[in-house]
């Protein structure tokens, strides 16, 4: 039996509109006891991305997640429980589920913060491939505090003819990173689709840094990606969220 538990944000006490941050899956007490953590913006190595949750100081976000780590792995509920009575916390802990026929904390905790943290939306809804990848584009933008122009249009001339190429999203600099979110199902034309566009651009002397979002676990054949990775960063924010953070905050120069 696992007991399963979500970590809620709340940035606002007037508007009072939580908003998921992690899970907690526990099994057992004292020391035959067993958790397993997850948190927005902190890898499983403990290793934070640059703004893990933004909005928030990272120093105290971090205190908040070192702080349920340590009181659930001591099997000290009960503090969390009294300091929350006490008076009102930015962040608490809420029991959502008790899960009978498992005791495997660590793919609950995956399975569950995928779930209710990281990919759900608003309707509840679940989500095609296509919502999937937009929806944790998105996610990194927010997290990272980017507004990156979207549905960027460039011109350029082809054999005397002028062409137009348009990129799903720019990050503004003097020299911008221009982003397109590729499906993985369909990577060898849409790969080579968007390798134009990227000769285009240059051509037009309007970037040289370009990136691609996809589901690498999607992809078949090997040979279909390395076209991408010839002249783009490939980005995977479905397979691995905090490494997409973090490469997409080196491009921004953050």
């Amino acid at each position: 039996m696992t007991e399963l538990y979500v970590v809620k944000h709340v940035a606002d006490r007037v508007a009072n509109e939580p908003r998921n941050v992690g899970v907690i899956a526990a099994t057992g007490r004292g020391a035959d006891s067993r958790v397993a953590t997850r948190f927005l913006g902190v890898d499983l190595g403990g290793t934070p991305a640059r703004r893990p949750l933004p909005g928030v100081p990272k120093n105290i976000y971090l205190a908040w997640v070192n702080y349920f780590q340590v009181k659930t792995r001591e099997g000290r509920w009960e503090d969390i429980a009294r300091a929350r009575r006490r008076r009102p916390q930015d962040f608490y802990l809420d029991h959502v589920l008790t899960i009978l026929d498992s005791d495997d904390v660590e793919r609950i905790a995956d399975e569950y913060f995928s779930r209710l943290v990281r990919t759900a939306g608003r309707s509840g809804k679940k989500m095609s491939p296509t919502e999937h990848m937009r929806h944790q584009v998105d996610a990194v933008f927010d997290e990272l505090g980017l507004s990156p122009d979207r549905d960027v249009s460039l011109e350029a001339t082809l054999n005397g003819r002028d062409v137009r190429v348009t990129f799903d999203y720019a990050l503004p600099s003097a020299s911008p990173v221009l982003l397109d979110r590729l499906p993985s199902h369909d990577l060898r034309s849409d790969g080579q689709a968007f390798a134009f566009r990227t000769m285009m651009a240059r051509q037009a002397h309007r970037s040289d840094n370009f990136a691609a979002f996809i589901d690498l676990s999607g992809v078949a054949d090997e040979r279909d990606l390395r076209v991408v990775e010839s002249v783009a960063t490939v980005i995977d924010p479905v397979g691995d969220y905090n490494e997409a953070l973090s490469i997409v905050a080196e491009l921004a120069g953050i």
